[in-house]
């Protein structure tokens, strides 16, 4: 009943793992972003969410249920890698991107996912204000661009130079972000780097083109040098090779060439 209310990831596979049950009708529910999420019930309050909200210990579970804050349920997660993870992390390593895990998980099961990832830059247990600071601290030394798929990343997709909402986002994560990617590919990320430097590329070639006429042509016409016509014709020529080289990025993409 309480995570039909809740945007987070992790509710997705709450509901999943309770499917058999009907939902109980609560009242007066309330999310506490990085926290668990609580609710009424025949005057009875409940809590689930983490060890640390619901005053449990976290040797006994990672999440807890609470009635009246006694402990009635407890659930162990586990991170299931999506396909290609390892791959697509070590194509970001050599594009080359320095990759960070930012998490609100505990920090033993963080780590264990960035070691089968081979990420060595690990900060875990991290509220949504906190994940925002991280991100903006690296914003003061680099280029920083944040990945996630929850409401808990809002403030970092917002923080950072590129935000990219992945996957079936909460609303507020995909309004945060300056890029949202469709599906749960993880592939897409590493293509959309990939494609935005070809893009970088092609835009520096294209004003190279343009300025090397404008300083040769523009010169010769106040000399005289040049006839209006063909300066006309050469304008347009120009045009044609700025357009031309923009539209390979039509190629880039549909064959996938980066």
């Amino acid at each position: 009943g309480l995570e039909i209310h809740s945007s987070h990831p992790i509710s997705e596979s709450i509901l999943e793992f309770c499917e058999e049950f009907s939902a109980t009708p609560m009242e007066d529910v309330v999310e506490e972003k990085g926290l668990g999420i609580s609710g009424m019930w025949k005057t009875n309050r409940y809590q689930f969410g983490s060890a640390k909200w619901t005053s449990q210990s976290s040797e006994q579970g990672d999440l807890f249920l609470t009635q009246n804050n006694q402990p009635i349920a407890s659930f162990l997660l586990s991170d299931k890698l999506k396909e290609n993870s390892l791959e697509i992390i070590s194509s970001l390593s050599e594009i080359p991107l320095e990759v960070h895990i930012l998490s609100g998980d505990r920090e033993d099961r963080v780590n264990k996912t960035a070691m089968a990832l081979n990420i060595t830059k690990v900060v875990a247990e991290q509220l949504p204000e906190q994940k925002w600071k991280y991100v903006d601290a690296l914003k003061k030394d680099h280029l920083v661009g944040m990945v996630g798929d929850g409401i808990n990343d809002s403030p970092a997709l917002a923080a950072a130079h590129v935000g990219i909402s992945i996957g079936s986002s909460n609303a507020l994560a995909s309004e945060s972000a300056g890029v949202v990617i469709i599906g749960n590919n993880l592939k897409s990320v590493e293509q959309l780097f990939r494609l935005s430097k070809k893009v970088v590329r092609t835009i520096r070639q294209n004003l190279f083109w343009a300025f090397s006429y404008n300083l040769v042509a523009i010169p010769l016409a106040a000399l005289g040098y040049l006839n209006p016509m063909v300066a006309a014709l050469s304008m347009a020529f120009s045009d044609v090779i700025v357009i031309g080289n923009s539209l390979r990025l039509r190629f880039a993409l549909s064959n996938n060439r980066y």
